[in-house]
């Protein structure tokens, strides 16, 4: 993830939150994100035009799998663009074209999406870890920027 020129970030429907969550904490820190879950008619035309092998794919898909994300997902891994998932079982079909699975094993659990949280926040904290000191400047800075328009209260 961290030595690819562009992580690309998808997920649809019901995986779709977590995607936006995913960008939004960690563009923060790590300005090498594009979101294609906001997009979705023109996610084919950014996966094909854009990406390069250097760059990797990150999919949240959680069950039931839209048939979309898994045709985006081909396309990219046919243009070999590596792939991580990130999903709440192992029946979900990308499992079988993912470079790396991450599998919560949540998909019948009544806080299923909690687990694909967890695993969320873990990433996001190492990611941060494995960026630092640059990515704790760049939280420094938007702190400052948020404090200084009065967006935030921030006590001295």
């Amino acid at each position: 993830m961290l030595e690819s020129d562009q992580l690309y970030i998808l997920g649809m429907r019901s995986s779709k939150a977590l995607a936006l969550y995913f960008e939004y904490v960690a563009e923060r820190f790590y300005p090498h994100i594009r979101q294609l879950s906001r997009e979705e008619e023109f996610v084919y035309d950014r996966i094909a035009i854009n990406t390069t092998p250097k760059d990797v794919l990150l999919v949240y898909s959680v069950w039931p799998c839209t048939k979309k994300t898994i045709r985006v997902a081909e396309l990219a891994h046919n243009l070999g663009i590596p792939m991580i998932l990130i999903t709440n079982t192992s029946l979900n079909p990308l499992v079988k074209i993912a470079d790396v699975v991450i599998d919560t094993n949540s998909v019948n659990h009544p806080s299923g999406d909690t687990a694909l949280m967890l695993v969320t926040e873990a990433l996001m904290s190492e990611l941060g870890r494995r960026t630092a000191p640059e990515s704790t400047k760049n939280i420094e800075k938007i702190e400052q920027a948020l404090n200084d328009n009065g967006l935030i209260l921030w006590e001295n």
